[in-house]
């Protein structure tokens, strides 16, 4: 099972929907300055303890507790190898969150929260805008070459050979969504040598289509690593056409094994039906024995 998971956290009514979580972790949400990054932050929490609420019995949004690894700063449940199913629902081997600051959007654009859970191995998830809007594009591209360590060489071809300086621009911003999601699901985070997994294959056009794109090719240390899954979903803004989000998801795919999870839509996750109603433990629903 891989679901994935999307909140646009500007339409979270803030100080009711902080109200249904535990005391002891408001400051952790209201401590930001600014108004859109303490919804995003409760944005990721109520995400998490929503997906925990579906699949475990008994939890609800107060109860439903993430553990947070102090190494990693990954996100888990630690009672799930061994917490009660909900009726016809999986374990979760693995979970992860990532969110995008629209400070620098037009105005109407969303504050995006997403997660994306499976059932067997780790996952990673990115999202990164297809366009930079804070400064010129042209020194965006030059602050990410060769002696940034971040890009291989056939990484930065790919970047010079996608077009004009905004489809180059689009290209970096895909290849770090890329890898920001592998890194996230091995477990390293943003440390060390990112030029020691290279992604090959990379293109543009696909999102114009509405098709999601899966041609990334995981090459480590020179090293075709083919038990990698990763995808792309292009999420359009709308209020500026053909532009918006890359939405990356990176798991291992030979762990998940074959069947439809690779086919599955992104959920909208909406406050009132989705979230709130969990403030009980699910309206009484069955559960595994």
């Amino acid at each position: 099972m891989l679901s994935r998971h999307l909140l646009n956290a500007h339409t979270l009514p803030f100080t009711s929907a902080l109200s249904l979580l535990p005391p002891s972790t408001h400051e952790k949400h209201t401590r930001y300055h600014f108004p859109t990054d303490r919804s995003l932050s409760l944005g990721s929490a109520l995400l998490q303890r929503t997906l925990l609420c579906r699949h475990y019995s008994h939890l609800t949004l107060t109860t439903a507790e993430p553990t947070i690894d102090p190494d990693s700063g990954r996100p888990s449940f630690a009672a799930a190898a061994t917490a009660p199913l909900r009726k016809n629902q999986v374990r979760l081997s693995d979970y992860n969150t990532s969110h995008h600051n629209p400070r620098e959007a037009a105005a109407g654009e969303p504050a995006l929260v997403t997660l994306a859970a499976v059932s067997a191995g780790r996952v990673g998830v990115d999202v990164v805008p297809t366009r930079h809007r804070a400064g010129g594009e042209a020194a965006f591209l030059d602050s990410f070459g060769e002696e940034a360590e971040v890009f291989t060489r056939l990484e930065l071809e790919a970047v010079r050979s996608a077009g004009g300086v905004r489809e180059q621009v689009r290209c970096l911003l895909l290849l770090w969504g890329l890898k920001e999601a592998w890194v996230k699901a091995v477990g390293t985070g943003i440390v060390g040598d990112l030029r020691r997994v290279e992604f090959r294959g990379v293109q543009l056009g696909w999102e114009k289509q509405g098709k999601r794109w899966t041609g990334a090719e995981v090459w480590v240390h020179g090293k075709r690593e083919a038990g990698w899954w990763m995808e792309v979903e292009f999420v359009e803004s709308k209020v500026d056409p053909g532009e918006g989000w890359f939405v990356v998801v990176c798991c291992e795919q030979d762990k998940l094994g074959e069947g439809a999870w690779r086919e599955g839509e992104w959920e909208w996750v909406d406050y009132e039906r989705d979230i709130a109603p969990w403030a009980v433990d699910g309206g009484g629903e069955d559960t595994e024995a």
